[in-house]
């Protein structure tokens, strides 16, 4: 539920729309359009219990950010690619005390693991770019 939780906030806030009408993707990165964005969970920490509950309280869970540019020899798509990477990074680094997702789910934070990277070029030659965050949210 994180990345649907993190997608509507995306949504919200910058100019990425999820599919079928959309370029922003959860859990897999298609060969078209060009110009996409996916977000992946991987494995976050441990989550945290407090006294005399049942199950944890917080959970940390993370996700990876890619971005991709359109084909060469678009002379731009570095730049596209980096512009997209940095608004969704400055969005997701806002993101302090709010409630994300239907039905809500309160989230303390989400904090960058890092900055964005170059992370490859890919059969096309379109450049990716990438970062991860940290969610620290309620458990959904």
């Amino acid at each position: 539920m994180t990345l649907e939780e993190i997608a509507s906030h995306l949504e919200a806030t910058t100019t990425l729309r999820l599919s079928p009408t959309g370029t922003m993707f959860l859990g897999f990165l298609p060969d078209e359009p060009d110009e996409s964005t996916a977000l992946y969970e991987y494995g976050g920490s441990a989550p945290s219990y407090t006294q005399d509950t049942t199950g944890p309280v917080i959970e940390y869970s993370r996700v990876h950010v890619v971005t991709r540019g359109p084909k060469p020899p678009a002379p731009a798509g570095y730049k596209i690619a980096r512009q997209t990477i940095r608004e969704i990074y400055d969005s997701l680094a806002a993101v302090t005390n709010a409630t994300l997702g239907t039905p809500a789910v309160r989230y303390l934070a989400i904090r960058p693991v890092q900055e964005p990277f170059d992370q490859e070029r890919d059969a096309h030659q379109r450049v990716l770019f990438a970062f991860n965050v940290e969610a620290w949210k309620d458990p959904s």
